[in-house]
């Protein structure tokens, strides 16, 4: 089972802003792009009566989103990403394991991730 990604145009111009963004505290620390499933986030609020009452903050699903990479002996960053029009990209295991395709686009201003199965 193979896994393919790839980036839009305009997912390429935003990953490189938002890696080029970021600084890490000290200089052995890489940005890598992070292609990974997230199960989502709920917030909870309670009602007036006291009742829990739970929000989707994010639905479950694919993201890519910057991570941090630090090279400890034994283990390089060339070993585990790919490149993608010069990025770096981790695939978590979940995505490697998924197969098939993966599109990165923008949409609403943030990285989106639209998986297709084999």
């Amino acid at each position: 089972m193979g896994t393919s990604v790839q980036f839009s145009p305009d997912a390429i111009v935003l990953s490189r802003r938002l890696v080029a963004e970021i600084e890490w505290p000290d200089e052995l620390t890489q940005s890598i792009l992070l292609l990974r499933w997230s199960a989502g986030e709920k917030d909870i609020i309670r009602s007036k009566d006291g009742k829990a009452v739970w929000n989707v903050a994010t639905p479950a699903g694919w993201l890519c989103e910057v991570a941090s990479w630090t090279d400890v002996e034994g283990s390089n960053i060339k070993d585990h990403a790919i490149s993608i029009d010069g990025l770096r990209l981790l695939l978590h295991p979940t995505a490697s394991q998924a197969g098939g395709c993966f599109f990165v686009d923008v949409v609403d201003g943030r990285l989106s991730v639209e998986h297709q199965p084999t």
